[in-house]
């Protein structure tokens, strides 16, 4: 009976030991998502109620799987099983994890003082500048999505929300500045920006290039899901969604839609602004004459892009 009693209370000792082991070492892995800020991301992985847990995850909450789940379907801990503490350390080292950097260059004041005259002139909503070589064009691909934003965890949540929805893709991070008239129904302006009427600030574009039109596809619907607000108090969406998602194409597409894009061109930078179709000819026109009482030299030039329901609604005066 003895012998009977020292076996039981070690096989307690041992199952003490073992629980808070496995337990820290999976909350260690929704720190290490903590840290990364991609909490919001990953939260959008839904576990379902029949889901078989992971071979080295039996003892764990629903929280903490869905935290070990979300990192192997970022690549950041291998599918097989191993020792949780070798999946933290592994996990802690993912590229996928690390934060995004951008560089911004200088761009010239002639650019940006003829733009900024625009928009006071209420020519056109607002703009962006960008180094010629990194535009975007429809010399640049088909299958092409192009994704504005000034926030780089925006970035990062959006391409990891990409990456665990399994979409082929590839994407390159390009800075760009912005500048654009305030509007009275903005929720977000700041108390210096009263006296202001001219928002600028130092923004990026995502150029998302799909495998194939398949994949393209399945964009918009994760965007209207997971990035776009659409109430002062939704949850569940990427951290810093927009009402507006600012994203276009360069063919035409099912549920996008025309606009122009006008350029103005000078010493290697691009300055460009979208506009409805039928206001193209007035916006040329008034163009034209602000760079001939400036005497400004630029080459001016415009196309046809497809954006996002939610943007073409903002270029109409809508803020949702």
């Amino acid at each position: 009976m003895p012998n009977n009693f020292r076996y039981h209370k070690l096989i307690l000792s041992l199952a003490c030991t073992i629980l808070p082991f496995n337990v820290q070492a999976e909350l260690s892995h929704k720190q290490i998502i903590t840290n990364a800020n991609l909490t919001e991301v990953a939260n959008t992985i839904q576990l379902k109620s029949n889901e078989k847990p992971l071979p080295s995850s039996k003892v764990l909450t629903s929280n903490s799987k869905q935290s070990t789940n979300f990192l192997i379907k970022l690549g950041c801990l291998p599918t097989e099983e191993t020792k949780l503490s070798n999946q933290s350390s592994l996990a802690e080292d993912c590229p996928a994890l690390k934060p995004l950097t951008i560089d911004y260059p200088v761009v010239p004041a002639s650019l940006t003082s003829v733009l900024n005259q625009l928009l006071e002139d209420k020519v056109f909503e607002g703009y962006n500048i960008k180094e010629q070589e990194v535009v975007t064009s429809s010399e640049s691909g088909k299958n092409i999505i192009l994704y504005g934003h000034s926030s780089l965890p925006h970035a990062k949540q959006l391409i990891t929300l990409l990456k665990i929805n399994n979409i082929d893709f590839t994407w390159q991070l390009i800075a760009k500045s912005s500048a654009f008239n305030i509007r009275e129904d903005w929720q977000d302006t700041q108390p210096e920006e009263q006296v202001e009427t001219i928002r600028t600030g130092k923004e990026y574009d995502v150029r998302f290039t799909f495998a194939d039109k398949a994949e393209q596809q399945r964009f918009m619907p994760l965007i209207n899901q997971f990035a776009k607000k659409d109430s002062g108090n939704e949850t569940g969406l990427i951290i810093d969604a927009w009402w507006q998602p600012f994203y276009r194409t360069f063919y035409s597409q099912e549920s996008f839609v025309a606009v122009k894009r006008v350029s103005l061109q000078v010493d290697g930078f691009v300055g460009s602004t979208l506009v409805l179709p039928s206001d193209l000819n007035k916006v040329l026109k008034q163009i034209n004459t602000t760079l001939l009482e400036t005497n400004t030299k630029v080459a001016v030039s415009s196309e046809d892009v497809w954006v996002n329901p939610a943007f073409y609604r903002y270029l109409n005066g809508g803020y949702k």
